[in-house]
């Protein structure tokens, strides 16, 4: 493990003309670097030494980045690449499936279309989508980093808003994440009579909301 250690030692920075400095690096006992201005405006030359100041401010912390990225590189290369098991890449190829099917279902939009649909604030269009994710209300799903939130879950009518029953179904499925919610609502439910429950929460949310419950008991169990 690479232990960082802060020179406790600054950059001394002086600034003057020749003759001064020279006096008064007479009794130092330390090496010196230079910088030599001759020829130019008071402009200029002010300018230049700004700069070389706030360099020598930073040079102790660009040189300890530097040091931790090459240890980092030292530590990545030496590190043996793993690969996957059978077993694993079976498991990958199916979720990326499942995943794929989901995306191309066409159920999820992302915040900007649904603040079309519903009108909201087109300066910040996931303002409203993220405070119903965050209170629970609505679940979303993250492809590619985009936040993509389920059309079956809003409701139309007077306002778009989400269906009160999703709030009760993610209370009750809380452990799961948005992907594992989504797979839930695309699976054919035998409790439902054969009916994804994104076919009928909107229709039949009561019987959605039990199946959901009986999902959770059968996760407690097994």
């Amino acid at each position: 493990m690479m232990v960082q250690q802060k020179r406790s030692v600054a950059w001394d920075v002086r600034e003057g003309s020749s003759a001064d400095i020279a006096s008064g690096l007479q009794t130092e006992h330390a090496q010196v670097l230079a910088f030599v201005v001759a020829g130019e405006d008071d402009v200029t030359r002010q300018k230049k030494f700004a700069m070389l100041k706030q360099v020598a401010v930073l040079m102790d912390d660009l040189i300890d980045v530097r040091r931790t990225e090459k240890w980092n590189a030292v530590v990545e290369a030496l590190t043996p690449e793993l690969e996957l098991s059978p077993t694993k890449l079976r498991e990958a190829k199916m979720m990326s499936a499942a995943r794929s099917m989901v995306l191309e279902s066409g159920d999820f939009a992302p915040a900007t279309a649904i603040a079309e649909l519903g009108s909201f604030s087109v300066k910040n269009p996931s303002s409203q989508p993220n405070r119903w994710k965050q209170g629970r209300l609505i679940f979303a799903i993250t492809n590619k980093g985009i936040d993509l939130y389920p059309l079956y879950a809003l409701s139309t009518r007077d306002a778009v808003r989400p269906l009160p029953v999703i709030a009760e179904i993610l209370h009750v499925l809380e452990a799961r994440s948005g992907w594992e919610i989504a797979f839930w609502f695309a699976g054919v439910n035998s409790y439902l009579g054969g009916h994804a429950p994104k076919e009928i929460v909107g229709s039949q949310p009561e019987a959605v909301l039990r199946a959901a419950m009986t999902e959770a008991t059968g996760l407690q169990h097994g």
